[in-house]
C-alpha cells in the first residue's frame, strides 16, 4: 500500500488566527509566539521549493522552536493564553515531525535510486524468508488477513514438538512432516499447514501471524535523530524504560522501531519479529535497543560493568536476519553520520553461542570496525 503524505502545514495566517487570544483591540500581543510564526513562514517557503535538504533543515528548526515554546510555557504554568496557544503549537510540532520523517525517507530513497546503496543489505535467512514469500502472495491474492504466519511461531512449534509430540493430537501428515523438517528447509505450504492446524486446534488466527507494517505505519515508527538523540515524536525522545525495542534499518538507511503489540493486534497479528518493520524486505541491519538496568550488568569478564546502568544498548540480536558485526558497525556509522550521539551507548554483537560481546559504541564508530571490550 502506498503511503499518503501528511496533511499540509497550516498557513501563517491560519496559525495566527488559531493562536489569537481575544479579538480586536483586546487581542493579546504575539511577542512570545512570533518566533513560531517566523519559523513556520520560513519552513513554508522552503517546503515550496525542490531542495529536500533545505526542507529538512527548516522542519528541524520549526520543530525545535515549537519544542522550545512548549517547554518554556509549560514551565510557567497554565494561563488563559497558553490554554489557547499550546495545543496549536503542539499540533504544529507534531505535523512538522511527520513531514520530517516523510521527506527524510524520500530523500534517502531517491539517493539510493540515483547513486546505489550506502551499504550492503541482507535478506531474511532461510526458513524465515518464507514470511516475505507469504506476505507477497497474500497481498497479490487480496487476502482478508495479509499478515503471514510467523517464522518465530513456527520455529517454536517445532521445538515444542521435538520435546512433546503429544501436544499435537490428530495433526495431519503434512503438519507432522513440516514439524519434523529442518527449519531452514520449510516452505510456504509448511507454514500454512502448521498455522492452519494450530488456529483450528488451540489458538486464534492472529496468534499464528506476524505483523508486517505497511509503508504508512512504517513511517509512523521511523526514528528521527534530533539533538543527538532518537525521537519518536517532535518532543518525545526515545525512552525504552523497561521495554525491549525491536529495530531495523532499511536498505536506504532509515531506521524503524517498535515495542508494542497493540498495533500488531489491530492488523490481524500479535507477533512482532524483525521482519515486522520492513515487511520482510532486505535491511542494512536489525537488532534490539534497551536501556541498561541493574539486571543487565555484572562483574564477570563478559558482563557490562555496573557503571553503565542508565546508558542505552544497541545490538545486532536478530534471528530473522542474523546480521554480522560488520552490519552493525555500518548501521552505527550511518547513525553517527546522522549526528546520533553515541557517548552513552553500548554496542553488542551476538556470538555463535547466543551470548553478546560488548563495546563502547562511540569507540566502534571511531574505529570503523568491531573490537569488543572497549571498557
Amino acid at each position: 500500500m502506498a503511503a499518503n503524505a501528511p496533511p499540509p502545514l497550516p498557513t501563517v495566517q491560519a496559525f495566527k488566527i488559531a493562536t489569537t487570544v481575544k479579538k480586536g483591540p483586546f487581542a493579546r500581543p504575539r511577542k512570545n509566539i512570533s518566533v513560531v510564526d517566523a519559523a513556520l513562514e520560513h519552513c513554508l517557503t522552503q517546503m515550496a521549493g525542490n531542495d529536500d535538504q533545505k526542507k529538512i533543515s527548516a522542519l528541524k528548526w520549526l520543530i525545535a522552536i515549537c519544542d522550545g515554546y512548549k517547554t518554556a510555557h509549560v514551565t510557567k504554568g497554565a494561563t488563559s493564553t497558553s490554554a489557547v496557544r499550546l495545543p496549536q503549537v503542539n499540533a504544529l510540532g507534531m505535523q512538522a515531525f511527520k513531514w520530517l520523517a516523510w521527506i527524510s525517507f524520500g530523500k534517502r530513497k531517491a539517493e539510493f535510486n540515483a547513486h546505489g546503496p550506502k551499504a550492503p543489505a541482507i535478506g531474511l535467512k532461510p526458513g524465515y524468508a518464507v514470511e516475505r514469500t507469504q506476505r507477497v502472495a497474500l497481498k497479490a491474492n487480496n487476502a482478508v488477513n495479509k499478515m503471514p504466519v510467523s517464522g518465530t511461531f513456527v520455529h517454536r512449534q517445532q521445538e515444542i514438538y521435538a520435546i512433546d509430540a503429544s501436544q499435537f493430537p490428530g495433526a495431519p501428515l503434512a503438519v507432522i512432516t513440516a514439524l519434523q523438517k529442518s527449519f531452514d528447509q520449510l516452505t510456504p505450504a509448511d507454514y500454512t499447514a502448521i498455522g492452519t492446524y494450530l488456529t483450528n486446534q488451540r489458538v486464534g488466527d492472529a496468534d499464528t501471524r506476524v505483523w508486517m507494517m505497511d509503508k504508512q505505519t512504517r513511517l509512523e515508527k521511523m526514528l528521527i535523530v534530533k539533538n543527538g538523540q532518537f525521537y519518536t515524536g517532535f518532543d518525545q525522545p526515545l525512552d525504552p524504560g523497561s521495554k525491549l525495542i525491536v529495530w531495523a534499518m532499511d536498505q536506504y538507511g532509515s531506521i524503524f522501531a517498535t515495542a508494542s503489540n497493540t498495533d500488531a493486534s489491530a492488523h490481524g497479528a500479535i507477533n512482532i519479529n524483525h521482519s515486522t518493520m520492513n515487511a520482510g524486505k532486505d535491511v542494512i541491519c536489525a537488532g534490539e535497543i534497551q536501556k541498561i538496568s541493574q539486571f543487565d550488568v555484572g562483574d564477570g569478564p563478559g558482563d557490562i560493568p555496573r557503571k553503565y546502568v542508565g546508558w542505552m544498548k544497541i545490538t545486532n540480536g536478530s534471528g530473522h536476519y542474523k546480521p554480522t558485526a560488520a552490519n552493525l558497525v555500518t548501521a552505527l556509522q550511518l547513525l553517527a553520520d546522522d549526528h546520533l550521539d553515541f557517548s552513552k551507548w553500548i554496542a553488542g554483537v551476538m556470538t555463535p553461542n547466543d551470548t553478546f560481546d560488548y563495546a563502547l559504541a562511540s569507540e566502534i564508530v571511531r574505529l570503523g570496525r568491531w573490537q569488543p571490550r572497549w571498557f
